[in-house]
């Protein structure tokens, strides 16, 4: 790896930014994703170590207007509240491996985590419910907690509760989520609708291609004949689903 290698790879990840924001400006209305653009600064910004090449990706909050339509099984604490409106607060933070990036049959993340917040305003009050997908190389080996490679948790919040908790368990097997798959995710459980028009794009269609790729195919192929023919689950699978004897 050299700089201009370094660099090349650098402008690679700020033209797919480029591409999301314009897909999204293009086919979802009232979409607020500035963090893109600015995302693009942290990248170019990552320094250059020869040894240890790393890129920083970082998006603070891309915010998707949400039909109060489209919110399927909610339910309220009383029953006289109703939604106002709504808005998904979807926003990433990752580290990639630019070696990696270079070989496109790896997953380049070294480190990546995804969160999604459906945030609702009633008559009544201000709701949020979340979640987010975090991937840790390696993790499940040094961690003494049961701790997948790649899982998902959810919280919530009801402001006018004082009663919350929160329990960072259980960790749910899940497969990792950059911006575009976790977009996908969830925008078809919060704004189908929206969603469908979206992938009238062909750009965020092969967005998710790319990362379908990157990040999927690796992933999915540790599950192969990871349980052999007595039920036994396998050493390297475990690292991925600690779940599993």
């Amino acid at each position: 790896m050299n700089q201009r290698e370094f660099e090349r790879i650098q402008g690679q990840i700020c033209a797919q930014m480029d591409e999301l924001y314009e897909a999204l400006r293009a086919k979802v209305p009232y979409a607020s994703a500035e963090a893109l653009m600015q995302c693009k600064s942290t990248i170019n910004q990552s320094p250059f170590e020869p040894r240890d090449a790393r890129i920083q990706c970082k998006i603070d909050s891309v915010i998707i207007r949400v039909s109060v339509d489209d919110i399927k099984h909610l339910s309220l604490p009383e029953e006289d509240d109703a939604p106002n409106n709504a808005e998904l607060h979807l926003s990433m933070d990752g580290s990639i491996d630019a070696d990696l990036w270079m070989n496109h049959n790896e997953n380049p993340w070294e480190k990546l985590s995804f969160r999604a917040e459906l945030v609702i305003i009633t008559m009544k009050g201000r709701y949020s419910k979340s979640f987010h997908v975090d991937q840790i190389k390696g993790n499940g080996v040094a961690s003494q907690e049961v701790h997948p490679q790649s899982h998902l948790h959810f919280s919530g919040q009801n402001e006018s509760i004082r009663e919350n908790i929160y329990i960072d368990v259980p960790r749910l097997v899940h497969y990792p989520l950059d911006m575009i798959l976790g977009l996908s995710v969830a925008m078809q459980n919060f704004a189908p609708n929206t969603f469908e028009k979206l992938k009238e794009h062909s750009i965020f269609l092969h967005l998710c291609y790319l990362s379908q790729k990157r990040l999927l195919v690796p992933y999915f192929n540790m599950y192969t004949n990871c349980i052999d023919a007595d039920g036994k689950s396998n050493k390297n699978i475990r690292e991925v689903c600690p779940y599993l004897v």
